[in-house]
């Protein structure tokens, strides 16, 4: 959906969802500018039992001149009512008559949508997705939309711990906010109120020694309460993982944060979701998600939140083998066979060729962020999912054949590097070339239960491998180990004659 096919109508007229949160109110009021800039009358209104009460919303509402009206008992609306953050017959926003209805969400869908929809539930927020549908109309950000985006995608995603996708990323990073707002309001968080919540969570808190982890649970409150009592817990030192979830209207809101390499949080907020029960992720140490109520209550009928946790929680623990090649003996090799790599295109950048030795870079793909320190030796390899690793020199001029022609590769988010020294951004498809793979010998096994696999060059960061995937070493070599995906493998690699 296009935002200009919404002003085919002359009244507009927005809705944000019962007891709303930050960022409900941002993406309504961000829709509201859009539409009054574009001539139409346009009206920003919320119902439900209550009218807001909570500090940092009444200061946002205040602070940014929001025209945010309370409508408990809401008149049937003429023109087109578009519902923000939720969808419209949900159970989190009051029903509304009206004769055209258009839904904008970044929720798991409930309902059958109207034909003016737009639902990404990979999102970490509704700002986003209205920060992306405005960029596509070429809008010019005034101060107060832009800060009302920037502290509804704050809020949501804990305080940016919790952002799961690039785009959340690219709008954190390219809008400009009034700081002096932004500031106020999030000194504004925490009411007695909330402070009392905390302190009855840390109070019943479930602690599992055999995993290092503790689960707390709490009533309904702002997402940034359980990201404040998450932190607590892991400032513990029994604790290396914590998960924290609240009980909402339609769902459970959950933040996890964990401080051990073997675990990353936005992993493990993905794997609390399983089965399409939710939305989850985040960063290595901060992650959170959603569990929709009614999905969770039909994959698992009987089971309380707490104890799907818990066992969701020992069940990825007991998932994944350890393996360390960077201060261990690496793979296994008993058992694995021999395999020829074919000749397969990928894209390459020298990274001297675009940066100073030793500069930090920031790279993001879609599979997440990653941090490296680029030297004069370091090629960035960029896979035909958009996917990016690292390769050293010698070892490129070993296995690769560089082509005369540029890499081109058509995917969901093309990868990009900030060059956090210089602060200046680099799109990898737009400057990668491409490279031919040379015949080489590996070899391989297909895993039968997953594998982390600390490789020698990257002592802090794991490659995962699921069930089916293969894990491969090089020159026989059981620490130069790495995971090949298994849609992947069979048209990378062929069995080696001896194998056979």
């Amino acid at each position: 959906m296009l935002l200009h096919e919404l002003l085919a109508f002359d009244a507009i007229h927005i809705q944000c969802h019962d007891n709303p949160d930050a960022d409900t109110i941002a993406s309504g009021y961000a829709l509201y500018r859009y539409c009054q800039q574009a001539g139409k009358q346009a009206t920003l209104f919320y119902s439900g039992r209550n009218p807001i009460s909570k500090p940092n919303l009444l200061a946002m509402v205040e602070s940014l001149h929001i025209p945010l009206a309370y409508e408990p008992k809401p008149a049937p609306c003429p023109g087109l009512l578009v519902t923000v953050d939720c969808q419209y017959g949900a159970g989190n926003v009051t029903h509304v008559s009206a004769s055209h209805v258009a839904v904008i969400d970044h929720h798991i869908q409930e309902r059958e949508l109207p034909p003016l929809a737009d639902l990404r539930p990979y999102l970490g927020s509704c700002s986003t997705l209205l920060w992306l549908l405005l960029e596509a109309e070429g809008y010019a950000f005034p101060s107060e939309v832009a800060t009302a985006l920037f502290y509804g995608l704050y809020t949501d995603t804990n305080g940016f711990a919790e952002v799961r996708h690039p785009s959340d990323r690219d709008m954190w990073d390219n809008l400009v906010p009034d700081e002096r707002i932004v500031k106020k309001l999030k000194r504004s968080n925490l009411s007695l109120d909330d402070l009392a919540i905390a302190s009855a969570a840390l109070n019943a808190l479930e602690y599992h020694p055999e995993g290092r982890f503790v689960v707390m649970g709490v009533p309904a409150c702002d997402p940034n309460i359980l990201g404040f009592i998450s932190d607590l817990a892991m400032q513990v030192d029994a604790v290396d993982v914590a998960v924290v979830f609240s009980h909402e209207q339609s769902g459970y809101k959950f933040s996890v944060r964990t401080g051990v390499r073997e675990v990353k949080a936005s992993e493990l907020a993905n794997w609390l979701v399983q089965g399409g029960i939710g939305s989850g992720g985040g960063h290595v140490e901060k992650a959170g998600g959603f569990i929709n109520k009614a999905m969770f209550e039909k994959a698992k009928p009987g089971q309380s939140i707490m104890d799907f946790l818990l066992a969701q929680i020992r069940a990825y623990f007991a998932a994944y083998e350890i393996v360390d090649c960077a201060s261990s003996g690496g793979v296994v090799l008993e058992g694995m066979a021999a395999y020829e790599k074919l000749p397969a295109r990928i894209g390459f950048v020298p990274c001297a060729e675009l940066f100073p030795d030793k500069t930090m870079l920031h790279v993001r793909m879609l599979e997440g962020d990653m941090d490296i320190r680029a030297t004069d030796d370091t090629y960035l390899m960029i896979g035909i999912s958009g996917e990016v690793y690292c390769m050293g020199k010698q070892a490129f001029a070993t296995s690769y054949t560089p082509l005369d022609e540029t890499f081109k590769v058509d995917v969901d988010y093309p990868p990009v590097v900030l060059d956090k020294d210089a602060g200046t951004r680099v799109y990898l498809l737009r400057v990668a070339k491409a490279c031919q793979s040379r015949k080489s010998r590996v070899l391989a096994w297909q895993l039968s239960r997953g594998m982390k696999v600390f490789t020698r060059w990257d002592a802090e960061n794991y490659l995962k491998g699921e069930p089916g995937d293969w894990v491969a070493v090089r020159h026989e070599d059981p620490r130069d180990a790495y995971i090949i995906k298994q849609s992947l493998f069979p048209g990378l690699y062929t069995p080696c004659q001896e194998a056979e």
